[in-house]
């Protein structure tokens, strides 16, 4: 072992006892004090469960070979009790999901508080100091320490996810997918944010990604994972210049803003869905004895067409998703029409069936307690579709595989899956019906870049060739924008422009657009 590496990892292999296939594989790597490793690759290579490694918390299901070195000690040695005083301390981990890391029920200031209490003799007056200037750190002002996780955005609760797990200045960061659900300018600023506590504390990171291009702006080294192995481990530039491996080459080829082509479609096709002035207000009681109402869709006007992409753009809590709730009746106007196929959407029992929405968190989408083929069959036995249990059986399969899956998952619960399989579950869900109109909530942020466009490329098939609509939300105009036929970009409940694709990425008319086109990370910016 290297004594001048802060974290060395010879030969890990990490396989469940069920199973006999090892899910990482005999891998080694070093990370260096002061150093940024990114760790790259697709959804279920591997990358969490090596985290998880040496944070000592995998699944007791696991078992573990090979050796890991942490400031020169073994941490396959250590005891439950030199655990828990070295996580939290000494090493530190941001979880990909900062909603189910945070505790629903105690106020952010408590939560870091409590990292604090339990690894510092710091007073309760000091600790109620450094809590203000950990939340200061990370761009929150002092208000924050009062609220909830439920009370704070997706950057914010990341935010606050990131306080908590620097208040010790841990000497390894490790940070799990922390960008993958924001919005592009949310995202730079995690990024900016998490390069200056690493020159404030000195902290070395494991920064764990899909996203090449974001990886780029904040590695001093890449190693790419796949199906558990590494493959190829280079500095940063030289792995971006001049990869050697097939699979890094693709990597990069689908990482930053895609070209906007021309996409072709009959444009003399009738309208699917007409979106007349539509308002959502949500009330809320501000005072005691008074309510206020806040307007999250201002007078919206948007036409989808048959067999047609429109991509929804924009921040989060700009009004995206609850767009997409009303036009599924999950949520109810307050004025405005929604016609589908030219019959009010309220009074349309085929809307029903002919719409379906992928949601944004697929964990919380998913029955925890069905199994893959008991969530998949639902739909079919509503609806009164494919009776016969062999068609049903071939349909399911069909459907897994149409989302890069086989019929292994069916008897598997959501929690045996990661976060990018549980999200193409929840696809094949959605298409389980063949609906005219799929509303797509951030349907594949959760996925790697690679899955991202195997998803794509079978939602734009089918929408060739069954005249599949789509509403496709997402807070990335680098995804949609060689995907989707027309953008409409969303600022603060309000539709500011929309058009041709091709036009708005080119020539975008409003200062927005064009902040949200700069936003998007490039690869050339590391050359």
């Amino acid at each position: 072992m290297n004594p001048n590496n802060l974290v060395d990892i010879r030969h890990l292999t990490v396989c469940f006892a069920a199973q006999k296939k090892a899910v990482i594989k005999d891998i080694s790597f070093h990370i260096k004090a002061g150093e940024t490793l990114g760790l790259a690759g697709a959804s279920g290579s591997g990358k969490s469960l090596t985290a998880l490694a040496i944070m000592g918390l995998l699944p007791a299901a696991c078992q573990q070979q090979g050796q890991i070195h942490f400031k020169g000690q073994a941490l396959t040695e250590l005891k439950p009790q030199q655990w828990r005083a070295l996580r939290g301390q000494a090493m530190a981990m941001v979880f990909q999901e900062p909603m189910t890391a945070l505790n629903p029920v105690q106020t952010i200031g408590r939560q870091i508080a409590e990292m604090l209490l339990l690894h510092t003799d710091l007073n309760r007056s000091k600790r109620r100091q450094k809590v203000q200037q950990l939340l200061h750190d990370v761009q929150l002002d002092s208000g924050f320490r009062n609220r909830y996780p439920h009370q704070l955005s997706g950057g914010q609760k990341q935010r606050a996810v990131i306080a908590m797990a620097v208040a010790c200045q841990p000497d390894l960061l490790i940070c799990d997918e922390p960008t993958t659900a924001l919005d592009v300018t949310t995202q730079q600023q995690i990024i900016e944010l998490l390069n200056t506590l690493q020159q404030k504390y000195g902290m070395a990171m494991l920064f764990i990604s899909h996203d090449l291009a974001v990886m780029a702006q904040i590695a001093d080294r890449i190693a790419v994972m796949q199906q558990g192995e590494i493959v190829e481990t280079e500095t940063t530039q030289t792995l971006l210049q001049q990869p050697k491996t097939d699979y890094s080459r693709r990597l990069l080829a689908a990482a930053g803003l895609q070209p906007s082509a021309d996409r072709k479609r009959n444009n003399n096709q009738p309208n699917l869905m007409d979106i007349n002035n539509l308002t959502i207000r949500f009330k809320h009681t501000k005072h005691l004895f008074k309510q206020q109402s806040f307007t999250a869709v201002d007078q919206v006007n948007l036409v989808i067409k048959t067999g047609e992409i429109v991509g929804l753009v924009g921040e989060s809590g700009s009004g995206k998703t609850t767009l997409g709730r009303s036009l599924v009746g999950l949520q109810a106007p307050a004025s405005g029409q929604i016609l589908f196929q030219g019959q009010a959407l309220s009074t349309s029992r085929r809307a029903k069936k002919r719409i379906q929405m992928i949601f944004q968190d697929p964990y919380s989408s998913l029955n925890p307690q069905l199994t893959i083929q008991q969530s998949l069959s639902e739909p079919l036995t509503i609806h009164g579709l494919y009776q016969e249990p062999k068609q049903r059986r071939q349909r399911l399969i069909n459907l897994l595989s149409q989302v890069g899956l086989d019929n292994t998952a069916l008897p598997r619960y959501p929690h045996q899956f990661s976060g990018g399989q549980r999200q193409r579950i929840a696809i094949a869900r959605a298409l389980a019906c063949e609906p005219d109109l799929l509303i797509c909530d951030e349907a594949v942020t959760a996925l790697d870049v690679l899955v991202q466009q195997h998803v794509l490329a079978l939602l734009e098939r089918l929408v060739a060739e069954t005249g599949l609509s789509l509403l496709f939300i997402t807070h990335d105009i680098a995804l949609v924008s060689g995907f989707a036929h027309r953008l409409a970009v969303m600022q603060q409940g309000r539709l500011i422009e929309q058009g041709e694709t091709r036009e708005i990425i080119q020539q975008p008319r409003h200062h927005y657009t064009q902040q949200l086109i700069n936003s998007v990370p490039r690869l050339a910016t590391t050359a």
